[in-house]
């Protein structure tokens, strides 16, 4: 099933016949819906460039955890993969900021240091009831993306039962000429 929220990628997700059942026009959270109603078994979730846009994740894990609750057909557990923006690069180079004469960047060829930008509200039990700073989870960049801690990361896959098979650094992707620091996870539902 290849699901995107906006309805352009959709039809051309649906271009490609040999590689999804369906395609869906939806968000993250009504997906999910979705499928923990569906009487379809779903075995892997993938979100690839997709957690930038939400901030908060702990509803997508807990969702993710319903969705994959079951033996797999290679019976195994489910697995849960994404990317995210990583907080922890330093200084994470994903936000060009602006000098006052509007020129980008440093004279040592850096963006300059991630900003937060705006202010969100959040329930503290998504902060695993308020142990830390929100600051220290996500921010909100400049970019208008939001980039998450490993720590945030390692904390919500530990909550919603998931082990971490695999955690990358890698280059989401590169805008101008300035590589974005991120990460890939690959989690495996523990099933008890």
């Amino acid at each position: 099933i290849g699901i995107d929220i906006s309805s352009a990628m959709v039809d051309i997700a649906a271009s490609y016949s040999n590689c999804y059942d369906m395609a869906l026009c939806l968000d993250v959270k009504e997906t999910l819906s979705v499928l923990t109603r569906s009487i379809n078994k779903v075995d892997i979730l993938i979100a690839a460039d997709t957690f930038i846009y939400l901030g908060l994740l702990g509803e997508i894990f807990a969702y993710a955890r319903r969705v994959l609750q079951h033996r797999t057909y290679w019976g195994g557990s489910g697995i849960f993969s994404f990317t995210v923006e990583n907080l922890d690069v330093s200084p994470m180079k994903n936000v060009k900021s602006e000098s006052s004469s509007g020129s980008s960047g440093s004279s040592d060829g850096s963006c300059g240091p991630v900003e937060s930008i705006g202010t969100m509200q959040y329930e503290p039990d998504e902060l695993i009831s308020g142990q830390w700073p929100l600051g220290e989870a996500l921010q909100l960049l400049t970019s208008a993306r939001f980039a998450h801690s490993t720590r945030y990361i390692h904390t919500l896959a530990s909550k919603y039962d998931f082990h971490i098979c695999d955690e990358l650094d890698i280059v989401l992707r590169t805008e101008g000429t300035v590589p974005l620091g991120g990460k890939i996870y690959v989690l495996e539902l523990q099933i008890t």
